[in-house]
């Protein structure tokens, strides 16, 4: 059975880069939980190489490095997210020109910026990133940039479809979508008991998340019949209230 070793950048410790549209080391583990999935659903192995112990910069990418060099893998990946003045956007990869493919990750780059709905910004050579350097592997992915709006939408979108789409490039295996779900926008406390109230009288699965410093709690559906989620959305319409359909 081949296996795939993926990490995510950053950790909570020594945080990436981070906007009001989410935290890199946040989306990138969200982003690696979904390329697992779907490895696994390729009937691939999977080990998440992600470091959450390092508590300096070089830490956690050489901790990150090591554990992957610990598996025998087929097909190695670290995801990460730029950010630069809020208007910079795209998706890009980093490779090392010694030991780097051009060719596949130019091919799997725009895979991903694709299914993202991304601006594919090419194949950039970064020899002196430590990651590279030690693993003398690919592939090293920018996922989009955080600190831009459209970007960070793309991704909340779009993020299981390109995950799917890496994946299913990498293994050649056609792939079934995980089902659809929905995140509201912020709720007062009437919302909260309206919308919860829905979800007891529907019997579905959904949590109210309380995510603090100062941001609103909100609701998160599990995933959807296309008759429940058409049911749900024409409800929260109705009210007028902010939502989004995700992967």
């Amino acid at each position: 059975m081949p296996i795939a070793a993926i990490s995510a950048g950053h950790n909570s410790i020594v945080p990436g880069a981070n906007s009001s549209y989410g935290r890199e080391e946040l989306v990138a583990r969200d982003f690696v939980q979904r390329v697992g999935h779907y490895f696994r659903q390729a009937g691939w192995s999977v080990v998440d190489c992600t470091d959450n112990v390092g508590t300096t910069q070089t830490a956690v990418w050489t901790n990150c490095a090591n554990n992957h060099l610990r598996v025998k893998s087929a097909f190695d990946a670290t995801f990460h997210l730029n950010s630069f003045n809020g208007s910079a956007s795209g998706t890009e990869v980093l490779y090392h020109p010694s030991y780097g493919n051009l060719a596949k990750c130019e091919q799997l780059g725009e895979v991903v910026a694709n299914a993202f709905g991304t601006n594919w910004r090419g194949v950039k050579s970064r020899p002196d990133l430590g990651w590279l350097n030690k693993t003398k592997t690919d592939y090293y992915f920018e996922l989009l940039f955080i600190d831009n709006e459209s970007d960070m939408k793309k991704y909340n979108q779009n993020a299981d479809k390109a995950a799917r789409a890496l994946v299913s490039t990498v293994t050649g295996v056609d792939l079934v979508p995980v089902s659809k779900y929905v995140v509201t926008g912020g709720l007062g406390v009437n919302a909260i008991s309206e919308v919860s109230k829905y979800f007891l009288d529907h019997n579905w699965w959904a949590k109210i998340e309380f995510p603090g410093e100062g941001n609103n709690p909100f609701a998160v559906t599990g995933g959807l019949s296309e008759e429940s989620l058409a049911k749900f959305e024409a409800w929260l319409k109705a009210r007028g209230w902010y939502y989004e359909v995700r992967q």
